[in-house]
């Protein structure tokens, strides 16, 4: 797995513009809705926190259409960032993965980590193969078990280098987050069976 550190490193600083300049137009446009629930009444806070949600499952789905753009030999694209296909998978999948992990959660805790990092690669499914949900939570599944030294160990990497980024003041989200995004498509497509363009 440090081949998929060394690749996310690699393609960030080739596409450093466009990621960068995504990943800020993201920060403020969930900035500004979070800024509106910090000064809205309850329900509306409510009503927010659920559109937070969507926003954010729909963007994870443009930004993994966009790593694996890359991976597959071509270049970091904004424009990808910005689409909206398969839109209902997203959300439906994201909900599914959200409940089994917070009950997962609820249940001591260590089973909602369980939860996480098995279904972790449901949304890859869903972008790449366009599966149905259920479909891809399943895949997911059978991915990280049948592949378990692997996607752990990718998985504990991923998480401290971009915990790691967070640290820096925020700012080395930047390029942590990014780095370890390109790294998970990196790994999703090698352990699919898929190629990838260096």
């Amino acid at each position: 797995m440090g081949d998929a550190l060394s690749f996310g490193w690699a393609k960030f600083q080739a596409n450093i513009g466009s990621i960068v300049l995504s990943a800020l137009v993201l920060l403020v446009g969930v900035g500004l809705v979070a800024v509106l629930g910090f000064f809205a009444g309850l329900v509306l806070q409510a009503v927010l926190a659920a559109v937070l949600l969507v926003v954010f499952q729909v963007i994870a789905a443009d930004l993994i259409r966009a790593a694996l753009t890359v991976i597959d030999g071509g270049s970091w694209e904004f424009s990808e960032v910005l689409r909206t296909d398969k839109i209902g998978k997203v959300v439906v999948t994201a909900l599914i993965v959200g409940a089994i992990t917070v009950v997962g959660t609820l249940l001591c805790y260590f089973p909602g980590l369980i939860a996480g990092f098995m279904l972790s690669y449901s949304l890859y499914f869903v972008v790449d193969r366009d599966l149905e949900p259920m479909a891809a939570v399943k895949a997911s599944v059978e991915l990280t078990k049948n592949n378990l030294g692997n996607t752990l160990v990718w998985y504990i990497v991923g998480a401290i280098v971009a915990f790691a980024g967070f640290l820096a003041c925020g700012v080395g989200a930047l390029v942590s987050l990014p780095v370890v995004l390109l790294g998970t498509a990196y790994s999703y497509r090698m352990l699919t069976g898929g190629t990838v363009v260096r």
